[in-house]
């Protein structure tokens, strides 16, 4: 169990970001593509935060993953569609020092939230918000 729920996210994101360049992306568009894979991070992470059992968690944690592998197949399309050539490559470099800096904020949470009783629940909770 503790191995499907650290890997639910990483199975979730690695074939839908496979996928969803051709069965997504390609056929509907950047833009909605970024909103579902938004949408889909979001309930995952209400799904995570309001689960009562692991194979709920596990449920929540590739929700997340689809979503957060549709959005990172889609964004650096629809940025590089967007904005104009001139400073294209800056603007997908920051998409990426984002991604880092989300990773790092996450970090922090963790590290602030690990002692609370529910501490978890915050932690997985806060895409919500995202």
């Amino acid at each position: 169990e503790k191995g499907a729920i650290v890997n639910g996210f990483n199975i979730g994101a690695a074939i839908s970001a496979v996928l969803a360049g051709h069965f997504i992306v390609d056929k509907y568009g950047r833009r909605p593509a970024l909103i579902l894979g938004s949408w889909l991070f979001a309930l995952g992470g209400l799904v995570q935060a309001a689960s009562m059992t692991a194979w709920v968690l596990i449920l929540g944690r590739l929700i997340a993953g689809i979503g957060v592998g549709i959005t990172s197949s889609a964004g650096p399309a629809y940025i590089a569609e967007v904005a104009p050539s001139n400073i294209r490559g800056a603007m997908v470099g920051i998409y990426q020092s984002n991604i880092c800096l989300a990773i790092a904020g996450a970090s922090l949470l963790n590290y602030f939230d690990q002692n609370m009783q529910m501490g978890w629940r915050i932690s997985l909770g806060v895409q919500v918000l995202l």
